[in-house]
């Protein structure tokens, strides 16, 4: 998480917003109070979706349920990249860069 809010405060200013999904991968992880408990123990400040029914994790194809599992979409809603597991947040850290690069100046003539 530290790695993650890193990256989200480095691309706020620049239009990135993040949302994120409890996925429960055991039934006790379904329990709402306790998902709303660790959201505030966490000190979580994002919009935060629960996928009890699992609609998100097939939606993207996460039947493995990759946890955590880190989705990019770019500003017109496509999804340029997706990562998971522990080495997930170098990928998406490597595709904020690329997408949030500086543009060329070009000349004008």
């Amino acid at each position: 998480m530290p790695q993650l809010n890193e990256l989200k405060n480095k691309y706020k200013d620049k239009g990135l917003r993040t949302v994120a999904v409890h996925l429960p991968r055991y039934e006790a992880d379904t329990d709402l109070e306790k998902v709303i408990s660790n959201i505030e123990e966490y000190c979580i400040d994002d919009i935060c979706a629960v996928d009890n029914k699992y609609q998100l994790r097939n939606a993207f194809l996460n039947e493995q349920g990759w946890v955590p599992v880190y989705y990019l979409f770019d500003a017109e809603g496509k999804l340029k990249s997706r990562a998971a597991g522990e080495f997930g947040i170098g990928v998406i850290t490597a595709a904020l860069e690329k997408m949030f690069a500086p543009k060329a100046m070009t000349a004008n003539t």
